[in-house]
């Protein structure tokens, strides 16, 4: 089981706290403290941050101080070897090596938990999390990456999921055009593969006809079949560019908010989730070896009304499809403008004022010259038109 033995706030125990406010009896507001931290000590525990693998050139410091979650990006990005736009608060990860960087990174957001331990295997350091924003999203490290290799198309997979939505977001559409997005395509998947996570998984009390289990088991099904078009296409993991791997799982919080978190199928959906983890990071780094980071993270539930935004904000509109992916749609279909750097307004400006400076420098060029009196010019000055005689 997974426990917060890095930081020295969570080192203290309830039972000891208790003793503690109860050193004086009618202490009330000691008592109060009491029920103040142990509030904040379950906060500290369901959002955490999971190194589960990393290079031997990856530098990370274990008693770190907690993340907060909009720093996460950040950290991926220094962890891959590139800067940031800004100096990282946290002090629990090194510079990376400029000569040598991770192949990939691949992030696993566990959302909607309040306090759960997840069966991680390998796990070299834990830090909680400060949740200063609802999500954790990399989108801005796969820009930066997009921008620094441009002729070059890199390997970035977003799935985010809140039990009902999903999608996908790939520079690779028609890699991923096969992928089951829909309820009628993924029920055969699972019930016609041996290898789905159906037969693989002991699944306990989980039941394949309710609707949370179904829910929650096509989401790990989906993210099972990502893995395999990566595994046929193990040409895009060798060219020599990061690649990004973004999961956000929310079937859990589907269970919890179905069955209460104390149900036995809650804790079978936590085995099969721990275990469907520790295989999809033996799987990735069957692919690139030791040149991977892999971090799993635990939030706790967000409020209904900022998930819609989330989606509002993705795709412009509320989906009403159960399951959908943006893997097989062209944006050429929408008229939608391609995206642009954060560098691109200074690069305009310079590119835009060399310009008007360099026309209206040839222009004035040509004016004088046009209206030059030839006596004035030494060319003509010396320019002689008697001829000579010996």
């Amino acid at each position: 089981m997974i426990e917060n033995v890095n930081s020295p706030k969570l080192s203290i125990t309830h039972a000891a706290l208790v003793k503690m406010a109860t050193v004086k009896s009618g202490s009330i507001p000691c008592l109060f403290v009491v029920v103040f931290l142990s509030f904040g000590l379950e906060i500290l525990a369901a959002n955490q941050l999971h190194f589960t693998h990393k290079p031997k050139y990856v530098q990370i410091t274990p008693d770190a101080e907690q993340i907060r979650a909009s720093e996460v990006a950040d950290v991926v990005s220094l962890a891959l070897g590139f800067s940031t736009n800004k100096e990282l608060g946290w002090s629990g990860l090194s510079s990376g090596n400029l000569f040598r960087r991770p192949k990939a990174n691949v992030l696993c957001t566990v959302e909607g938990v309040e306090d759960i331990k997840l069966n991680l295997e390998g796990v070299i350091a834990t830090f909680p999390i400060e949740k200063d924003v609802p999500f954790i999203s990399t989108e801005a490290v796969s820009q930066n990456i997009e921008s620094l290799f441009p002729l070059q198309n890199p390997l970035t997979v977003d799935l985010s999921s809140d039990g009902k939505l999903f999608t996908l977001h790939s520079k690779h559409p028609h890699l991923f055009r096969d992928v089951p997005a829909t309820r009628n395509q993924i029920q055969p998947v699972l019930l016609g593969s041996q290898l789905s996570v159906l037969y693989t998984f002991n699944l306990g009390s989980l039941n394949f006809s309710k609707d949370a289990d179904f829910t929650f088991l096509s989401e790990l099904q989906i993210v099972q079949e990502i893995l395999d078009v990566i595994s046929e296409n193990k040409h895009l993991t060798q060219d020599g560019v990061p690649d990004i791997f973004t999961f956000s799982f929310g079937g859990m919080n589907h269970l919890i908010r179905t069955y209460g978190s104390k149900s036995s199928q809650v804790r079978d959906g936590i085995d099969v989730l721990s275990s469907f983890l520790n295989r999809l990071m033996t799987t990735l780094k069957a692919l690139y070896g030791d040149d991977i980071v892999a971090e799993v993270a635990t939030l706790t539930p967000n409020d209904p009304i900022l998930v819609r935004q989330r989606r509002q904000s993705e795709h412009g509109d509320t989906r009403t499809h159960e399951f959908e992916s943006s893997a097989d749609v062209d944006p050429s279909d929408f008229n939608v403008a391609k995206s642009t750097s954060e560098d691109f307004p200074s690069l305009f400006h310079i590119v835009l004022w060399i310009s008007v400076f360099w026309i209206l420098t040839i222009f004035v060029i040509c004016f004088l010259m046009w209206y030059m009196d030839p006596g004035d010019t030494i060319i003509y000055r010396m320019t002689s038109q008697r001829i000579k005689t010996e």
